[in-house]
């Protein structure tokens, strides 16, 4: 991928992110709004995880090998994906805050940690092949869920590091651009820092030791020291 396709990603990325954040001031994402299902989320659902799978497969070499076999990329699939990006990103461990009040907790690959194979691709794979007769498929959970996935794997591949910074995705206060930048791309000397990766809506924790705990109420801020867009939402939370 070039700079003009990277960004391209990310531009994707954020007006998806726009057309859900416009869906939520209508139905806002509690618990007993997780199940509600639409045709405006089942197009959010499914163009996020096609430009998922086109990450993926636009980061894999052709062909690639996936369990002692040569596979041409354009065959990849998530269970090869899972082979070939789980531990190498360490997907399944990762979690996402949702930044939402109050915040929640999102790990969309964790059930690759349990064997599983993941449910929210499941249901877009549903979607993908009859739309029609899968839309209560189409559900706010499944969209959060997919939606989170791509930011996580966003921000996770070194590739996207420099429309990261230029997309100002880097919440983490540090001392020059070049910096940051060789904190995303985990540069020697650099790996050991943790720090924050988040849009409009979703945050992501990285580094050794980054990755945001499994309860908000445990989120410390002062580990990250992020930027003022993060203190001021978690202001009321933490009580600083």
């Amino acid at each position: 991928m070039d700079d003009f396709e990277r960004d391209s990603v990310i531009d994707s990325f954020e007006l998806l992110e726009a057309r859900l954040l416009d869906f939520l001031k209508h139905v806002p994402p509690t618990e007993q709004n997780l199940g509600v299902h639409s045709p405006e989320l089942a197009s959010i659902i499914l163009d996020a995880s096609g430009l998922l799978d086109s990450v993926f497969r636009e980061i894999s070499p052709d062909p690639e090998s996936v369990g002692g076999a040569q596979k041409h990329k354009d065959d990849l699939t998530m269970n090869d994906y899972e082979q070939l990006y789980g531990s190498k990103f360490d997907l399944s461990n990762c979690r996402s805050y949702v930044l939402v009040w109050p915040p929640q907790v999102r790990a969309p690959f964790e059930e690759w940690a349990h064997g599983r194979h993941l449910s929210w691709w499941a249901s877009q794979n549903k979607l993908k092949h009859s739309r029609i007769r899968h839309l209560r498929d189409a559900t706010l959970k499944i969209t959060l869920e997919s939606m989170c996935a791509l930011h996580m794997v966003l921000s996770l591949v070194p590739d996207f590091a420099d429309a990261i910074l230029r997309k100002h995705w880097f919440k983490t206060k540090i001392g020059s651009p070049g910096q940051a930048l060789a904190v995303l791309r985990g540069d020697p000397g650099w790996g050991g820092i943790p720090f924050l990766v988040g849009t409009r809506l979703f945050l992501l924790g990285r580094g050794r030791d980054g990755r945001l705990p499994a309860k908000v109420n445990d989120f410390d801020l002062d580990r990250y020291h992020p930027e003022d867009s993060v203190l001021d939402f978690f202001a009321t939370l933490t009580n600083r």
